[in-house]
């Protein structure tokens, strides 16, 4: 008959089936559409996009959502990540895309050179 509050995220509810126990069949149903909502989030986004003159290309700094770190990468190098590039949002996708094709685009092949 005690209230008790125990703060976790829906993710960790749906993984704990003792905890599930509690809950009504309503309850568990919304908790499960949150748990998927947030894994549906992307990990990191865009902060900034800069262009290198050394490397004569565009930079992109990469924030982890959750943290702190950032990761200074080239288009080319991020659609090559697919664990990177599957964290992202559609939005974010779409830019990296459209710079790793311009990219790809003034890039001489090596039996060229």
């Amino acid at each position: 008959g005690k209230s008790t509050i125990i703060e976790c995220t829906p993710e960790e509810i749906v993984t704990n089936d003792h905890m599930l126990e509690g809950f009504s069949k309503k309850d568990i149903r919304a908790i499960t559409y949150f748990a998927c909502e947030e894994i549906k989030k992307p990990k990191y986004k865009i902060i900034a996009q800069e262009f290198s003159g050394d490397l004569n290309t565009l930079l992109f700094k990469l924030k982890k959502c959750d943290g702190d770190e950032v990761i200074l990468m080239t288009a080319g190098q991020i659609v090559l990540d697919r664990e990177l590039i599957n964290n992202l949002s559609v939005e974010d996708v779409r830019s990296i895309s459209y710079a790793a094709g311009h990219e790809q685009q003034f890039q001489v092949p090596d039996h060229a050179k």
